[in-house]
């Protein structure tokens, strides 16, 4: 599991990059992650996010641009656990299909 920071080519907003990737790194150190990317792109705010096994997935955007790095943890390690166990809700039910 990868995570990539977005951030916007036209604003400077380093404060909160700052915070994002932190927030990103902690989170990778938390749950044995490959690493964090920063890419500059055509985007109006800084986004996060996930790729796993070449699927890319968005799991923040940083719409309140006032939290704190901790905050921003805190919304990306649930963004990961709510994914991981979508993922796992539709494994169980393909292999429910499949023991019918």
């Amino acid at each position: 599991m990868e995570f990539i920071v977005l951030t916007s080519r036209l604003e400077k907003q380093l404060e909160r990059e700052k915070a994002i990737l932190k927030a990103a790194v902690e989170v990778t150190k938390a749950l044995n992650g490959d690493g964090v990317s920063k890419i500059k792109g055509n985007v109006d705010g800084t986004r996060v996010y996930m790729r796993e096994k070449g699927k890319k997935t968005l799991i923040y955007e940083d719409s309140d641009k006032t939290c704190s790095w901790k905050e921003v943890y805190y919304n990306l390690l649930s963004s990961v656990q709510a994914y991981q166990i979508s993922r796992l809700r539709k494994l169980a039910d393909s292999l429910a299909l499949i023991k019918r």
